[in-house]
């Protein structure tokens, strides 16, 4: 985020430089830009140092393999984003440059919202020739095309003013501070109350957790298990380390950023996953899930030597003799699609450790 709002502050400043040129307008925007990055550094610059210290090639190759393509595309290929989102946002910038082109409430402010948004757009440009075209890792940790979220919130504005605007002249009133306030409020809860856009319970579970299998699992492994045992779960799983307070192998969210540590989530990943073809691109943590749980038994014993875990979590019963059921969730709520959730330990020849759960 300070990277953002770093770029933002470029994108802006260049903008105001652009459409009033003199030294006044650039002392001011260099001002902000010192400011801007001063406050972004404490956060930036641990990132560029680690990022100087590892070998270049090595480093920028894990980058674009494994997150770039793999982990995040949606974050750094504009081709990555969806056609409905594009759609969407294409829909709101032209409606954004309508309203500023024609209404004369923002005669005043066209030359410079319009260099701003010029200067995003040439950004974007750039960067999606150096990222879709060259793949330089160095653009793409940039994050430049991130400016698009500036082109929306002008665009937002430009077509809040020119409908403000309208109707202050059709029917002589003027929006005032309270009424946008509270229509803002009602927006915002009435989609956090929605069952079909559930933005804010879905960002924060803890609203809606009661009597979810997974639950019972955290509740069971922060009671019953000692304090350093280790999960193997499904890679979309992004809870036990909190919930549960255990550690795991492996899940598809957390990512290192050193490319020894990248590399090594890459190839756990494949391996939990029944060695998952992740070359081609961007995997749905919910296609892994279904991998994962076609693992043998006799996979889970070679991924255990290898990866030293404690427990199997896992939605798919086994049957194997050496994997010994020691908890069963209860099932789901009718409205959930997942059933029990099942926990194993290996009690076979070649358990590391055996009889951990009380």
């Amino acid at each position: 985020q300070p990277l953002v709002g770093l770029l933002a502050a470029i994108a802006i400043t260049s903008g105001l430089v652009i459409a009033a040129p003199g030294a006044r307008v650039l002392r001011r925007g260099f001002l902000v830009l010192v400011a801007t990055a001063l406050v972004a550094a404490p956060q930036i610059m641990p990132i560029v140092g680690q990022q100087l210290a590892e070998t270049a090639s090595t480093a920028n190759n894990a980058f674009f393999e494994i997150l770039v393509r793999v982990r995040a595309p949606h974050h750094f290929l504009p081709s990555a984003f969806p056609t409905t989102s594009a759609t969407r946002f294409g829909v709101l910038l032209v409606a954004g440059i309508t309203s500023l082109a024609l209404s004369p409430a923002l005669r005043t402010h066209r030359r410079t919202l319009g260099s701003i948004l010029l200067v995003v757009a040439a950004g974007c440009v750039l960067y999606t020739i150096g990222v879709e075209v060259l793949e330089s890792s160095t653009i793409a940790k940039s994050q430049v095309f991130k400016l698009t979220v500036l082109a929306k919130t002008i665009a937002g504005i430009c077509i809040a003013i020119s409908i403000e605007h309208t109707l202050s002249q059709k029917y002589s009133f003027s929006l005032r501070t309270g009424p946008v306030f509270a229509l803002l409020i009602a927006v915002i809860v009435l989609l956090a109350v929605s069952t079909r856009m559930d933005p804010l319970r879905s960002r924060y579970a803890v609203l809606n957790r009661e009597g979810a299998p997974w639950d019972d699992l955290y509740r069971w492994a922060a009671q019953n298990t000692e304090r350093d045992a280790t999960f193997l779960v499904p890679p979309s799983n992004s809870d036990m380390r909190s919930w549960g307070q255990r550690s795991i192998v492996v899940n598809f969210k957390a990512t290192a950023f050193q490319s020894a540590l990248m590399r090594e989530w890459h190839e756990r990943l494949i391996s939990v996953s029944a060695n998952t073809d992740l070359t081609a691109g961007f995997v749905e943590p919910s296609a892994l899930d279904e991998t994962y749980e076609q693992v043998s038994g006799e996979r889970l014993k070679t991924l255990q030597i290898r990866y030293h875990f404690d427990y199997v979590a896992r939605v798919t019963p086994l049957t194997h003799g050496d994997w010994r059921e020691v908890f069963r969730s209860g099932a789901a709520g009718s409205d959930s699609q997942i059933g029990p959730v099942y926990v194993y330990e290996n009690v076979g020849p070649s358990a590391p450790r055996s009889g951990r759960a009380n």
